[in-house]
C-alpha cells in the first residue's frame, strides 16, 4: 500500500507536524484530542509546528488531528503519543511508582473512555 500524500512535503527530520483545526481565539482547540496531543508535546519538550487543516484536510482515517513526521502520516491521539514516545525515546512516567503508574493508567482510562462531552 502506498504511503499517504504528505501536507508537509519539505518537511524536517526530527520536527513534528500537527495537524488540527484552526485555532479558536480563548483556547488553542476546540478538539480535546488535539488539545490532548498538543499538551503531550509540549510536556515532552518536542519541537513541532501547528499546522491548520482549513477544515479541509484529514488523515487517510478521516481523523483530526493527526501528525506527519519524518515523512510519515500518523493518525489517533494515542498512536500519535505511542509513535512520539518511542520514536523521541520519551518517558514521562519515569519518576512514578508503580502504585502511581497504575492510578495514572486509570485516570487515563476513565478520562479517555468513560468521562464524553
Amino acid at each position: 500500500m502506498p504511503a499517504p500524500p504528505l501536507l508537509k512535503r519539505d518537511w524536517q527530520k526530527d520536527h513534528v507536524y500537527l495537524i488540527q483545526f484552526p485555532r479558536a481565539g480563548c483556547i488553542p482547540s476546540l478538539s480535546p484530542f488535539a488539545l490532548k496531543l498538543e499538551t503531550w508535546l509540549r510536556m515532552a519538550g518536542i519541537q513541532y509546528s501547528n499546522i491548520s487543516n482549513e477544515f479541509k484536510k484529514y488523515s487517510t482515517k478521516r481523523q483530526i488531528p493527526f501528525i506527519e513526521v519524518n515523512g510519515r502520516q500518523i493518525a489517533d491521539s494515542n498512536f500519535c503519543i505511542d509513535h512520539l514516545t518511542e520514536s523521541f525515546h520519551v518517558d514521562m512516567d519515569s519518576q512514578l511508582s508503580p502504585s502511581e503508574k497504575a492510578q495514572a493508567r486509570a485516570f487515563h482510562v476513565l478520562l479517555e473512555e468513560s468521562i464524553r462531552w
